[in-house]
C-alpha cells in the first residue's frame, strides 16, 4: 500500500457485510481463518496529526511523539483485515478486547517508518463463544536498516449474536480495594464527556456505532456509548501523575499492555490507580462507591 488503508473502504465493507454476512450461521467449529494477506506501507510523522492527538488525550506540552500516537494512527491496518471481503464474520458492532504497545526507542517527528501488518489465523472463542481474532503491527525504521523500534499486537472480539443464552460457570470475581494500604496509588481521575467517543475516532478512524453516540450505541444493545479503551491508555501516558515522567523518561524503551475488561458509558468520572510492580487499573465507581474497573493493563520499563 502507498499509504494507510482507506477509511471509506473500510466502513463501506462493514456495512456491506452487515448484510451479505451472517455471524448466526458461522459454525461453532470455525477455528482458523485462511486468505488474510499481510499489509504494509511506508510513511512519516504528520506532525499536525500528533499535535491534534495531543490536544484530544492530553500531554500537549510533552514533547516529541507520544509512544501510544502509532497505536492511534495505525489503528485502520488491523481493521481493513477485519473488514476484508474473504472475512467470514459482520463485524459491525465488534469490540476491541486488549492492546499491547512494546517500543524499543523514541521515534522522532523526521522519522521514515514501514509498517508491516499480520493477522493470526488462529481463531479463539471466549466463554461466551464469541470470536476472538489478534493481529500483529511491526513498525520499522528505514533509515536504521529496517531495525524494529515498535510492535503492536490488538486483540478484537467479534461478539456471537446468540451470548445471550450462553451459560457461564463460576461466580463474580472477588473486588480488589484500590487504596494506599492494598499498595495502590490514584493517579488520575478525569472527566469523559459524551463526545469522548468521536473525539478519539477523529484520530484513529474507529467510527463503531457503539462509539459515538447514545442512540447508535443502543441499537447494539448498549445503555450509552462507549469510550474507546486505548483512549485511557493514551490518557494514562500522557497525564497520569508519575507515569507521563516516567514515560517521558524512558527513551522510548517500555512495554504497556492494556485489557479492556468492561465499557466506559459516556459521560463518565473515571479513575487511574498504580501500584509498584507496574499494574493499572481504570475505573468507574458505581453507587456504593466500589471501583468497578473498565482497564486493567501492566507498564514495564
Amino acid at each position: 500500500m502507498s499509504g494507510p488503508p482507506s477509511l471509506l473502504g473500510i466502513y463501506t465493507r462493514a456495512i456491506l457485510g452487515a448484510v451479505t454476512k451472517s455471524n448466526k450461521r458461522i459454525p461453532e467449529s470455525l477455528t482458523t481463518v485462511e486468505g488474510i494477506a499481510s499489509e504494509w506501507f511506508s510513511f512519516s510523522i504528520d506532525e499536525a496529526h500528533v499535535e491534534q492527538f495531543k490536544q484530544v488525550v492530553g500531554g500537549a506540552s510533552n514533547p516529541g511523539v507520544p509512544i501510544s500516537y502509532l497505536q492511534c494512527y495505525l489503528n485502520a491496518m488491523p481493521m481493513n483485515m477485519l473488514t476484508a471481503r474473504n472475512f467470514p464474520l459482520n463485524v459491525l458492532g465488534s469490540v476491541h478486547e486488549s492492546s499491547s504497545i512494546e517500543s524499543h526507542k523514541n521515534v522522532s517527528l523526521v522519522s521514515k517508518l514501514t509498517a508491516t501488518s499480520n493477522m493470526n489465523s488462529a481463531v479463539l472463542l471466549s466463554n461466551k463463544k464469541d470470536w476472538l481474532f489478534k493481529h500483529v503491527t511491526t513498525v520499522t525504521d528505514d533509515e536504521a536498516d529496517g531495525e524494529v523500534v515498535m510492535t503492536l499486537t490488538n486483540e478484537f472480539r467479534v461478539l456471537n449474536p446468540e451470548r445471550n443464552k450462553v451459560k457461564v460457570e463460576g461466580g463474580k470475581p472477588a473486588s480488589v480495594s484500590y487504596d494506599a494500604e492494598s499498595g495502590w496509588s490514584k493517579v488520575g481521575a478525569w472527566d469523559y464527556p459524551v463526545d469522548t467517543g468521536r473525539s478519539y475516532a477523529g484520530l484513529n478512524g474507529d467510527i463503531n456505532p457503539i462509539h459515538l453516540f447514545p442512540i447508535t450505541a443502543k441499537l447494539f444493545g448498549y445503555k450509552s456509548c462507549i469510550s474507546h479503551g486505548m483512549y485511557s491508555v493514551c490518557k494514562l501516558m500522557a497525564e497520569g501523575e508519575g507515569v507521563a515522567s516516567a514515560v517521558q523518561s524512558s527513551g522510548g524503551k517500555m512495554k504497556i499492555s492494556a485489557r479492556f475488561t468492561r465499557p466506559t458509558f459516556l459521560p463518565a468520572e473515571v479513575e487511574a490507580w498504580k501500584n509498584g510492580s507496574g499494574e493499572f487499573v481504570f475505573g468507574v465507581r458505581d453507587k456504593e462507591g466500589v471501583l468497578k474497573e473498565t482497564v486493567k493493563g501492566l507498564i514495564t520499563m
